[in-house]
């Protein structure tokens, strides 16, 4: 059966996800380039923080391939 969604409003949600994840994935950033924050904290938060921007670098990704299929849908 054929799912009809709102394309518009999709597109909206996908790139309210998109700034959220942006914005977190620039915090994750600036903790891993802080050298003092790297000194005092402790290796499983570090390494939390890697993984957490790995995560969000495939989030990223995916949301902008979803809003990219989402346009072609909307110009056809």
């Amino acid at each position: 059966y054929e799912k009809h969604i709102d394309i518009h409003a999709e597109r909206e949600r996908l790139k309210k996800d998109l700034d959220k994840y942006e914005k977190e994935m620039q915090s994750k950033q600036l903790q891993l380039q802080n050298d003092s924050f790297l000194a005092k904290a402790p290796a499983k938060v570090v390494e939390g923080l890697r993984i957490r921007a790995h995560e969000l670098t495939v989030l990223l990704e995916k949301t902008h391939a979803a809003i990219d299929s989402l346009d072609a849908v909307g110009s056809r």
